[in-house]
């Protein structure tokens, strides 16, 4: 009985110690993420092609990352159609891969804030 009120204890914890995947209103926040330490790192993206902007927040949470191929699960003849991305100045951690297959992507600005990336004429 006891080695089973330690694993349940431990199962808790680790809940606990997760992040969370959750996705936003899809009408508000097109994104998908997780939370960890109270920071938000968006997953995925599933709004309409063209023009994205990274919000600085979601659901209170300060986005602070992006991962890889975030334009992934766009519908099918969308994916790959982001035109250009705003990345606002909380964001301090983008994955190597983030953009990888946008082949329409023409330009991507940073704000003049951010303490981590910079863009200069879209680049």
């Amino acid at each position: 009985m006891k080695t089973k009120q330690n694993l349940l204890g431990i199962c808790l914890l680790a809940a606990v110690l997760l992040p969370t995947v959750v996705q936003a209103d899809c009408l508000s926040y097109p994104f998908y993420y997780t939370v960890n330490n109270n920071s938000a790192t968006i997953t995925g993206y599933v709004g309409l092609p063209g023009a994205v902007n990274i919000p600085s927040a979601i659901s209170s949470y300060t986005v602070t990352g992006i991962s890889a191929n975030i334009f992934n699960q766009l519908n099918p003849g969308y994916q790959n159609q982001v035109s250009s991305i705003s990345i606002p100045d909380t964001v301090t951690n983008i994955d190597p891969y983030t953009f990888a297959n946008c082949y329409v992507l023409t330009t991507i600005t940073v704000n003049a804030t951010n303490p981590a990336y910079s863009s200069v004429g879209g680049v």
